[in-house]
């Protein structure tokens, strides 16, 4: 690990940030998108295969699949936005030794 890097983390890194991601992971209902993912299929079970009808409901196929490609497209942001935010540690990796800093 370069003393270097750890010394910069040291100024600006406030681990709490971490916890917030955390926080926000736990947020985010995959149950929920789970449950829609089911009843999208239960849908095209319904329209593209002819089974018997067995989701009934307000919306239309196309609307569940919106909505659903909404909500994983916040998803992803979200987690892309984490990934960026503990990138600061993963900067303590050790170079290999044939590499100088």
């Amino acid at each position: 690990m370069g003393a270097l890097a750890l010394q910069q983390l040291r100024k600006s890194f406030d681990t709490r940030r971490l916890l917030g991601l955390y926080d926000t992971l736990r947020r985010i209902e995959l149950r929920e998108l789970r449950a829609e993912l089911l009843r999208l299929h239960r849908m095209a079970n319904t329209v593209i295969n002819g089974a018997k009808l067995c989701e009934p409901g307000e919306e239309d196929i196309w609307e569940v699949a919106e909505g659903l490609i909404d909500e994983l497209t916040q998803v992803a942001e979200t987690c892309m936005d984490i990934s960026k935010n503990i990138q600061p540690p993963a900067s303590l990796r050790p170079k290999p030794k044939n590499e100088t800093e």
